[in-house]
């Protein structure tokens, strides 16, 4: 079941440095998911991705990556 979440704003300007602070400035290059078959998709890559060096300016989306042993 999908589900909709609310992007992550992306902080204007430098942010202090510490433990778990995002810091936009620290990135050159930003991806923008465009699209993509996503069934039977095990990488982002396979994606139809933009690269820019501008943040999109919707926020962004946070996720982690499980691994599964069989």
């Amino acid at each position: 079941m999908a589900a909709a979440y609310q992007p992550v704003p992306i902080p204007r300007g430098p942010q202090p440095a510490g433990n778990g602070v995002f810091r936009p400035e620290a990135y050159s290059y930003w991806v923008q998911v465009l699209g993509g078959q996503k069934a039977n998709t095990n990488a982002l890559q396979q994606l139809t991705l933009n690269v820019t060096s501008e943040p999109c300016p919707g926020g962004i989306f946070v996720f982690t990556c499980t691994y599964a042993e069989a």
